[in-house]
């Protein structure tokens, strides 16, 4: 491959590989992070929203029967669509492919 065939090859589909593999692992990230973040608060929240029942009208028994199914649903979800893995697949895969190129970058040696 030619110093001129290398440089196309860059920054033409090596460009484009990186760009989808980073939007990927950002999104996943994302989506992780949301699900994490929401049963975690909502976990916490049922408690002492069941606990000031009284307080509320009777509406917290309403908000933790509400809550309780949805962080059971949220975990289910982030199980199912493995934001997690993916997120880590996507990272890595851009990292490995990250290292490629520059290893036949002229004037780049070992």
């Amino acid at each position: 491959m030619t110093d001129e065939e290398f440089i196309a090859y860059r920054d033409g589909r090596y460009k484009s590989a990186m760009e989808f593999y980073d939007d990927r692992a950002g999104s996943n990230k994302r989506w992780y992070r949301g699900f994490s973040v929401y049963v975690l608060v909502s976990s916490v929240a049922i408690a002492p929203i069941l606990a000031l029942d009284s307080t509320m009208g009777g509406y917290g028994r309403t908000i933790a029967s509400i809550l309780a199914p949805t962080v059971a649903l949220a975990t289910g979800l982030a199980s199912k669509f493995n934001f997690h893995e993916y997120w880590l697949n996507y990272r890595h895969l851009g990292c490995l492919t990250t290292r490629g190129p520059m290893a036949h970058s002229p004037g780049w040696s070992v």
